[in-house]
């Protein structure tokens, strides 16, 4: 956040928008939670993605939205390329809330094993599924979880954690899941449905 004027004056030239029709949305922790205020330009106040963005424009003179209470959701870290679980545990112990996407343990090595590393060192908060239009579902993925942990961290991961995370309270924490031999072909079958037999 601290360099986002970097992507943001990059936005802003590539689209051709003024700075002063741009709105950049931040968190302010001198607003009270769900207090928000709106202005054009105005000083940076010591934060330094402003200052960053200010730099990039050439102008302080750009529409704010001030935000009390936000908390931060890091959707999807086990697609980022080069994002590793102690960057994943620098977000979380910095206020953010991880969300993992219940494809990842299906996906491809390298998301497969950080899926598995992060479920493994307790840092994914809430599952989601970002699938519209085949049989993956957040259903099958607690059904799942149930297995290979409990109901219970199940329903905090697929069910509770989103639900505080939309009536603005703290997640619950979720206990590391250490995945069994065998737990990923389950999981492919509650996604996928059985393997069909081959006709050799």
């Amino acid at each position: 956040m601290n360099v986002s004027g970097q992507s943001v004056g990059a936005a802003a030239r590539f689209f051709k928008v003024p700075p002063d029709t741009l709105l950049v949305v931040h968190d302010d922790v001198d607003l009270e939670p769900g207090r928000f205020q709106i202005r054009l330009g105005g000083g940076l106040a010591g934060h330094n993605g402003l200052r960053s963005i200010a730099s990039t424009l050439g102008t302080q003179e750009f529409l704010r939205l001030r935000m009390g209470g936000l908390v931060p959701v890091v959707a999807h870290p086990e697609r980022y390329w080069g994002c590793t679980a102690d960057l994943v545990a620098a977000w979380r112990s910095s206020g953010a809330v991880i969300q993992m996407d219940v494809t990842a343990i299906l996906g491809p090595k390298r998301m497969h094993r950080f899926g598995e590393e992060l479920l493994a060192r307790g840092l994914v908060d809430c599952f989601a599924s970002d699938t519209h239009v085949d049989k993956r579902s957040l259903s099958a993925a607690r059904q799942w979880l149930a297995e290979v942990a409990d109901a219970d961290v199940a329903n905090l991961l697929t069910r509770d954690n989103p639900r505080r995370l939309l009536e603005d309270q703290d997640v619950m924490p979720v206990p590391p899941i250490k995945l069994q031999l065998g737990m990923i072909r389950r999981l492919r079958e509650l996604v996928l449905g059985p393997a069909s037999p081959s006709s050799d």
